[in-house]
């Protein structure tokens, strides 16, 4: 297959695996990165969410309606971009301080998931520019509301990091 790579049947080359992340402070939560895919640990203080909400409610308005998906990374606003990751970075940087080690914070957003049916957002993988065979990106994901079964918590999948090369 001239010019092709060769992938499985979930579009990985054959022997990749992701990159170990080495920006985390604390080895286990690396670990259990790597091997999981994902971890659930303590970030950020109620304070900084707080901050947090706070930006949000001055920075951010979304009609309601049939709900829907907005992040504002992809608003056409470049102030308002700019200002939540600046300001986001701000917030939260003794977390990521604390936490990692030699790390590119790379774009701070808020992503809102307004109630109703055109909210459903089904199961994916986030894409990244990176060759992860080299790098280890990450996602941090701050609810900034209180979270259950009934207004739509994120879900991860063990293990499906693994299943397609980026």
């Amino acid at each position: 297959m001239r010019g092709n790579v060769a992938a499985d049947a979930f579009g990985s080359e054959p022997g990749w695996q992701p990159a170990r992340h080495t920006v985390f402070r604390d080895e286990r939560l690396a670990d259990q990165v790597h091997e999981e895919g994902f971890v659930v640990a303590p970030f950020a203080s109620d304070s900084q969410i707080d901050d947090l909400r706070r930006l949000f409610a001055r920075t951010h308005g979304i009609p309601r309606g049939e709900g829907g998906l907005f992040y504002s990374v992809y608003s056409r606003d470049y102030e308002y971009r700019a200002t939540v990751d600046r300001e986001a970075r701000a917030i939260l940087l003794p977390s990521f301080e604390r936490t990692f080690v030699n790390y590119d914070n790379v774009v701070n957003m808020f992503v809102v998931k307004v109630p109703g049916p055109a909210s459903e957002f089904p199961i994916h993988q986030d894409s990244t520019a990176l060759d992860e065979s080299h790098h280890s990106p990450l996602n941090c994901w701050l609810p900034l509301t209180a979270i259950t079964r009934l207004n739509g918590p994120l879900a991860f999948a063990r293990r499906t990091h693994r299943f397609a090369s980026p």
